[in-house]
């Protein structure tokens, strides 16, 4: 791997892909609350990086940290999306994310 400029440098992070069933609006309603609480929680006390949804509604992406792809496996395995049909299929994928130090350019 190339080396980075000054003051840059790489998280490992997950990519969560949760492909939508093609009923997932509907689907979704009952459980979607649980769902955006969970990812609320974890962007508050730093595992999640970010999430959202494609308008079309054909996945959502989360960028999660974990120690490895079996955490962000059952992190993922264990949201009320993939237990209650939302999601009929979640890939995981590492991820490295650029970082910024601070007082970098």
């Amino acid at each position: 791997m190339s080396e980075l400029p000054e003051g840059l440098g790489t998280e490992r992070v997950f990519i969560i892909r949760g492909t939508y069933a093609p009923d997932a609006a509907e689907r979704r309603v009952p459980v979607r609350a649980e769902h955006l609480t969970r990812v609320a929680v974890g962007v508050r006390d730093g595992r999640v990086v970010m999430a959202g949804a494609y308008d079309d509604m054909r996945e959502s992406l989360l960028l999660l940290r974990a120690d490895d792809e079996a955490g962000a496996r059952a992190w993922a395995d264990a949201d009320i999306y993939g237990r209650s049909g939302v999601w009929v299929s979640v890939e995981v994928l590492p991820f490295n994310l650029i970082v910024v130090d601070d007082g970098a350019p």
